[in-house]
């Protein structure tokens, strides 16, 4: 079944205008940060924290894509969520 733009939009609405459905989900962020930072590790150089920075890495992706989808669907869909997710990442790799 293909999802279109418009269905994933109530979703995401649905998803972050319910406190208790929102608590729910929240729980999901580390869930994929378990899987994902076993895949970057070995992508990383040696190191002591070479752990602790793949699981910041994951922690980083995830928060960014939660980030676009929630700006996604404050502006009712009307942006492209690749851009926004790309816009999101270029935030937290900004030299300060």
């Amino acid at each position: 079944m293909e999802t279109t733009a418009e269905h994933r939009l109530e979703l995401v609405t649905l998803l972050f205008g319910n406190q208790s459905l929102r608590v729910g989900h929240a729980e999901k962020p580390a869930r994929w940060q378990d899987l994902l930072a076993p895949l970057i590790e070995p992508r990383l150089p040696d190191s002591d924290y070479r752990a602790l920075q793949a699981r910041a890495i994951a922690a980083a992706a995830v928060t960014c894509l939660q980030a676009a989808n929630q700006e996604w669907a404050r502006l009712g869909g009307r942006a492209d969520l690749f851009d926004l997710h790309d816009t999101a990442v270029q935030a937290i790799r900004r030299p300060a």
